[in-house]
């Protein structure tokens, strides 16, 4: 299972505050100094020690600063585009700073704040930034081939078209991250946070992304060939037009809908006809399912948004916490089925047949799904019978 990482960013030693520093020599810069008034475009800036130095909104743009050390300093806002920071030392805040174009090359970044920062077309290649906060942080055209990024915090990252490929990405949270058009190829991303990340286009093939959380996450038309899942936990994932040829250790639903090598909704939907019941987290948006078997099936954390199951056989089935917006259950048999924690907001339930059903109503469930735990007599549900209290809101 998944385990949430903790970046503990307020324990770390925090920059000296800007007040207590004595104003800096802008033409002689040194370490522990003021330097919030200086301008170093273009200069040559190589090995230099500005740790523990005032360096908000600082103008480094082109400046040559390769093995430079910015230990613990403020930097917010600073500009260093198109910088040659190679092997450089930057830790402590660097939130909103300009990174367009800089040379970060094997960079020394670890536990840095680079909240809201612009890496866009930079080069990060071996760059080091285990553990820091890039929240929120533009990657779009970045290179990070062989970067080390474990326990970093990359949660609503843009990073389109960026090339992540053979770098280690492990524990790390990428949560609601756009990653449309990059490169993860062979990356290591074992024990993982994608949950709604967006991948579409995105060639994954080789990736590790074992023990990795998979939630609503968006692989539309992406290239997974030879992708590793094992022990992942894969929650209704979009996975249409996926080419996961070679892959191994995927959920069952996965393999049974794969058709040469991609995932496809009728695949699935003609091994669920065949009797298939393992259907947790699946992916059965829109699908015809009219008049089929399902007793006892698991439908748990699926998606049936939009999808027909009208005259099917539910008895015994469990819908917990899956998302049934939309679907048709129009003279369907609910006998002992499980809806706990399930979405039916804009669900058709007309003239089932249900007894000793279990209800948890999600925020948004139409007024005249049953409210009561319990359906103990069977009932015959229509638009035209007497609209149940509507529950409270929790």
């Amino acid at each position: 299972m998944w385990v949430t990482t903790v970046f503990l960013l307020s324990l770390t030693a925090l920059p000296v505050t800007a007040s207590a520093l004595p104003r800096g020599d802008c033409k002689a810069p040194k370490a522990g100094t003021d330097l919030s008034r200086c301008r170093f475009v273009g200069a040559d800036l190589e090995e230099v020690d500005l740790s523990k130095s005032d360096l908000r909104g600082v103008d480094f743009a082109s400046a040559k600063m390769s093995e430079a050390r910015l230990d613990d300093v403020i930097a917010d806002r600073a500009n260093f585009t198109g910088a040659d920071l190679s092997k450089a030392t930057l830790t402590g805040r660097f939130s909103g700073a300009q990174f367009r174009k800089a040379n970060l090359e094997e960079a020394h970044m670890q536990g840095g704040t680079f909240f809201r920062a612009d890496f866009s077309q930079a080069i990060l290649t071996g760059a080091k930034l285990d553990r820091a906060n890039l929240r929120e942080t533009n990657f779009s055209r970045a290179n990070l081939q062989g970067a080390q990024l474990s326990q970093t915090n990359l949660s609503g990252v843009t990073a389109e078209r960026a090339d992540f490929s053979g770098a280690r990405i492990g524990r790390a949270d990428l949560s609601y991250g756009n990653f449309t058009g990059s490169a993860f190829i062979k990356a290591v991303l074992l024990q993982s946070n994608l949950k709604g990340a967006t991948f579409p286009s995105t060639n994954l093939s080789g990736a590790n992304l074992s023990g990795a959380y998979i939630f609503q996450t968006d692989f539309y038309r992406a290239i997974a060939k030879e992708v590793q899942l094992q022990n992942a936990t894969v929650i209704r994932p979009r996975v249409w037009e996926v080419d996961f040829s070679g892959v191994r250790s995927a959920p069952r639903w996965l393999i049974e809908g794969m058709d040469d090598g991609r995932f496809s909704p009728k695949r699935l939907g003609l091994a669920v006809q065949k009797g298939f019941r393992e259907l947790v987290g699946a992916d059965l948006r829109g699908l015809d399912l009219r008049g089929l078997e399902f007793q006892d099936t698991d439908f748990s954390h699926a998606d049936l948004s939009g999808a027909d199951l009208g005259n099917s056989n539910l008895v015994g089935a469990s819908f917990l916490l899956a998302r049934a917006h939309g679907t048709k259950m129009v003279g369907t048999r609910l006998e002992r089925v499980n809806f706990s924690g399930a979405d039916l907001s804009g669900a058709i339930l007309e003239n089932m047949y249900q007894k000793e059903s279990e209800y948890w109503l999600h925020k948004g469930t139409p007024e005249w799904v049953p409210t009561v735990p319990r359906v103990t007599e069977p009932v015959q549900a229509s638009p035209s019978e007497e609209t149940p209290p509507k529950a409270s809101d929790q």
